[in-house]
């Protein structure tokens, strides 16, 4: 008996458009790259973009985490200093 095709289906994303005005030396820096890449220069601007937020995200959550971990912290323990050395291993 031959089991039925799957196809994956992949509905398309909502977006909006925001004008967005570069150098022109910048421009060009962005078709060389884009070039380069084999991409248009539309995506390359998204994946630059995704990547810096993406990167930007992961440092506010890090600092929400850390905020938190120091109120909780703070509720446990008495001394300052201990609530400070504890925070500067968990930093790294």
């Amino acid at each position: 008996m031959k089991k039925p095709e799957l196809k994956l289906i992949i509905p398309p994303r909502s977006a909006n458009t925001i004008p967005v005005q570069f150098s022109p030396n910048t421009l060009t820096s962005l078709r060389r790259v884009a070039k380069q890449r084999n991409v248009s220069c539309q995506t390359l601007i998204k994946i630059y973009v995704e990547l810096g937020l993406r990167q930007d995200m992961d440092k506010l959550f890090s600092e929400d985490v850390l905020e938190t971990a120091a109120k909780t912290i703070a509720q446990r323990f008495q001394s300052k200093n201990d609530i400070t050395n504890l925070l500067d291993k968990i930093r790294g």
